[in-house]
């Protein structure tokens, strides 16, 4: 059976499409989705036609990305916000990389049949009340009033699961924590490109639901899950059965610890240096512009 090292065309749209609906392809990947087989290299040529960087990317790491998703059975869309390809730019290489996506873990736990219930949220001006430092525990109150909660701001993120033996447990991260991680271990953030700008909010959902069952859940050792986990936010360098080696590209540190005050507030003192060294930074400017999009979308 070819490999995709050895089918590997050059890239381009047509290069790609042709790679996919190779004789070998298709049957790698009739072996893991069986009759979904169709659909979904359907979806992985939707998201490529959209993305003039993946169709300049290695058509290598495409594939084993593709794979990824297919080993842990989740679909490829962006609106749906389960997993995703990404492009990814390193050392004048294009690549495509693996990322997860908040309700792709949702999905994922749900299916193992150990948790009864699992959720995220934003947290807003207001709700959080008290934390108790000795136990962790968080007390809210939520605002009712869903009108008037919309109009309050976002001030924190709080991830939840329990599962049918009686474990519990939660995890709440105010947002200047939230983005001092992301600025600290995406390399693509710090830039002012990347999902942290474009989808902030689901990016601060990922990150509060990862930090949870991957720290505290008994689904952090579940197959699908222990793949998921392993592979997003990195290019998948090769596949064997549900063992594959990864390099995180963006986020050298997988896993990292918690990041002290003292950290948080150095990165957030260097990103306003730079931003006063540069007037309206990048990241400033591409929220701008995202914002301004997605306003203009509304309205057609």
């Amino acid at each position: 059976m070819e490999t995709p090292e050895q089918a590997k065309p050059e890239t381009g749209l047509q290069a790609i499409k042709s790679f996919l609906n190779s004789e070998g392809i298709q049957k790698r990947f009739e072996q893991m989705l069986g009759s979904k087989t169709p659909q979904f290299i359907t979806s992985i040529m939707q998201i490529i036609s959209k993305n003039k960087q993946l169709q300049n990317a290695d058509i290598a790491s495409i594939y084993n990305a593709a794979a990824t998703a297919a080993i842990v059975d989740l679909p490829l869309n962006n609106n749906l916000q389960f997993a995703c390809i990404v492009p990814y730019f390193e050392n004048g290489v294009q690549m495509a990389q693996f990322q997860m996506q908040y309700r792709g873990y949702i999905q994922l736990a749900q299916r193992s049949g150990k948790v009864k219930t699992i959720n995220v949220t934003d947290v807003r001006q207001g709700e959080l009340k008290t934390i108790d430092r000795k136990t962790g525990i968080c007390i809210f109150e939520w605002i009712d009033d869903e009108e008037k909660r919309l109009t309050l701001p976002i001030v924190g993120w709080l991830s939840y699961f329990n599962t049918v033996n009686g474990f519990e447990k939660e995890v709440y991260w105010p947002v200047a924590k939230i983005k001092a991680h992301g600025l600290k271990y995406s390399k693509t953030f710090q830039k002012g490109n990347g999902r942290w700008i474009t989808d902030f909010d689901a990016m601060c959902a990922k990150t509060v639901l990862k930090e949870n069952i991957s720290k505290y859940s008994p689904l952090s050792i579940e197959t699908s899950m222990a793949v998921a986990l392993q592979a997003d936010d990195g290019v998948i360098k090769k596949i064997d059965g549900t063992e594959i080696e990864v390099d995180y590209v963006d986020n050298p540190v997988q896993y990292a610890e918690e990041l002290t005050e003292e950290e948080a507030a150095e990165i957030e003192r260097k990103t306003r240096e730079e931003q006063a060294k540069q007037g309206m930074s990048n990241i400033e400017q591409n929220m701008f512009e995202a914002a301004k999009n997605a306003k203009a979308d509304k309205k057609k």
